[in-house]
């Protein structure tokens, strides 16, 4: 984008490479955007399934609750890690690295200049939060 101005009047010359770029930018920002809610989808998607599949175990294979208890709890427990790991790697995967662009945003409009680790502060409190809310 070349910009001249002559006798008060502006004139915006835009170059087949300079539109080049800037279309190539938005695909590629527009990629970004459909693998996020592809992946918000699948994860969300998983995240139902492992939380139905003792229910829908419980309708159609009730003798195998009816056994033993010890299992039961077993299994289950095994399908709440499971999906504590799906919370997790969503966490770490996706929510913290746009936390951390955000805030570095924010806090440069703020003038700050720390260097301490706000985003990952500001989720351990609202982690905390929950699990004190959740245990009273």
């Amino acid at each position: 984008i070349i910009t001249s101005t002559t006798s008060g009047a502006t004139r915006t010359i835009t170059s087949p490479a300079a539109i080049n770029i800037s279309s190539q930018m938005r695909e590629e920002a527009m990629d970004v955007v459909v693998a996020k809610i592809i992946s918000l989808l699948i994860l969300t998607i998983l995240s139902v399934l492992c939380g139905l599949l003792p229910l829908r175990l419980l309708v159609h294979i009730p003798h195998l609750f009816t056994r033993s208890r010890s299992s039961v709890d077993y299994f289950l427990c095994c399908l709440r890690l499971f999906s504590g790991g799906i919370y997790l790697a969503t966490c770490f995967l996706h929510l913290m690295p746009d936390t951390r662009e955000k805030m570095t945003a924010v806090m440069l409009n703020l003038g700050s200049r720390t260097s301490y680790a706000v985003p990952e502060l500001l989720t351990m409190s609202g982690f905390y939060a929950v699990i004190f809310v959740e245990q009273i």
